[in-house]
């Protein structure tokens, strides 16, 4: 990556390029842990699929929202469990 200018203006250049990648990084890694807790529950998923004939059109839904970026899924979904995933790595 070529950044042009004096020394000042470059280093505010990069501080604020590692923050987007922070940011990115970040968001990355919500979407991962949620994909993950989600495929560890697909059991649930399969026993509530025997009761409710709905059911694969609600976990193909669930699993759009998590995946798809403009929704935002992974997010809220992350903070929903946090607790849960914090008291697990106690």
């Amino acid at each position: 990556m070529t950044v042009g200018g004096a020394a000042p203006a470059r280093e505010a250049k990069l501080k604020k390029y590692e923050e987007s990648l922070d940011v990115k990084l970040n968001q990355t890694l919500m979407k991962w842990i949620v994909i993950v807790i989600f495929y560890q529950t697909s059991y649930f998923w399969d026993i509530l699929g025997i009761a409710l004939p709905a059911m694969p059109l609600v976990k193909l839904s669930l699993g759009c929202w998590i995946m798809l970026p403009q929704l935002k899924g992974e997010f809220f979904l992350y903070h929903l469990l946090l607790d849960y995933i914090l008291e697990a790595e106690r």
